[in-house]
C-alpha cells in the first residue's frame, strides 16, 4: 500500500467487514509508517463505515520502541485492542524451517498470543457474543 505523498511501504492492514486490523512489526521502519498508515485510514474512514478493531503489535519486546508504538497505537485508535504478539527464537526460526510458528511450535508464546487476539476478535462457537 502506498500513500501519494510518500514512496514508504506500508502495512497492510487487513480488513473484514468494515473493521480494519493494523499489523506492525516493532521496529524503528514501522514506527516510522505509523503517521502514513493512520493517514490511509483515515482518508478511508472518510468514505466508508470502517473502524480499527485491533492493532497487532508483533515483535514485541521490553524495549522503548515496543512502548512507544504500543501507546501511539493505542492512542491513535482508543476504542480497538491493542495486541502485544511476544518476540521468540522460535518465531524467528519457523520460516526457516518452511514452517508457520504454530507448525513449528504450537506452545510458543508467539502462538499463545496469537491465539488470545484469536478469542478477543471471535467469540467461540455456542459463547455469548
Amino acid at each position: 500500500m502506498r500513500t501519494r505523498s510518500s514512496r514508504t511501504r506500508l502495512p497492510a492492514p487487513a480488513s473484514i467487514g468494515g473493521e480494519v486490523l493494523v499489523p506492525s512489526q516493532l521496529s524503528g521502519l514501522d514506527k516510522k509508517s505509523n503517521e502514513p498508515l493512520r493517514r490511509t485510514i483515515a482518508d478511508a474512514q472518510e468514505e466508508y463505515d470502517v473502524r480499527v478493531r485491533a492493532a497487532v503489535l508483533t515483535a514485541w519486546g521490553k524495549t522503548i520502541i515496543s512502548r512507544s508504538v504500543g501507546n501511539e497505537m493505542a492512542a491513535h485508535y482508543p476504542d480497538a485492542l491493542v495486541c502485544p504478539i511476544r518476540r521468540s527464537v522460535d518465531a524467528s526460526t519457523a520460516p526457516d524451517e518452511n514452517q508457520s510458528i504454530r507448525e513449528y511450535n504450537k506452545r510458543s508464546t508467539t502462538t499463545r498470543d496469537f491465539d488470545q487476539l484469536g478469542h478477543m476478535l471471535v467469540a467461540p462457537r455456542g459463547a455469548a457474543a
